[in-house]
């Protein structure tokens, strides 16, 4: 079965919660984590910043990391790196019109490639997944995508 969770950003701490989205109705958007307290699991209704918040998307990276929607990715292979250089990044993004996750690959700011690849998306799937790793994301560093 797969696991649905989501995260996003505590509006008041600024630290990543993880756990089960939820949103009353003119309320900011909410993560409910589980937490233990005195041996037993309580849940936590914790608001969230709404930009913020994405879903899991079921993978994990090469370092057995879990992939959520917003992830910065580093892969290990052409065209993302070339003789021990990287020049792209993946962002790891949510594709309503096919429903599905995917990678999109940004050319990283110094890199001096011909960036031909930039803009490309692909299907995230689990077999292609094993050459990346989560290295950030787009709320803690965008400045990684730009170019």
């Amino acid at each position: 079965m797969r696991t649905i969770k989501f995260r996003g950003k505590d509006i008041e701490t600024g630290e990543w919660i993880y756990g089960h989205f939820f949103q009353r109705l003119g309320h900011y958007p909410a993560i409910v984590e589980p937490r233990p307290r005195d041996g037993k699991v309580m849940y936590y209704e914790i608001a969230v910043e709404d930009t913020t918040v994405g879903q899991y998307t079921g993978l994990t990276d090469k370092n057995g990391k879990e992939i959520y929607e917003g992830d910065i990715l580093r892969g290990d292979e052409y065209p993302f790196n070339c003789d021990g250089v990287d020049n792209y990044f993946a962002e790891v993004v949510w594709a309503d019109n096919v429903c599905g996750f995917y990678r999109i690959t940004h050319k990283k700011a110094n890199s001096t490639v011909r960036g031909i690849s930039h803009g490309n998306w692909s299907e995230l799937d689990e077999e292609d997944i094993k050459s990346f790793e989560v290295i950030s994301n787009i709320h803690d560093n965008p400045e990684l995508l730009n170019n």
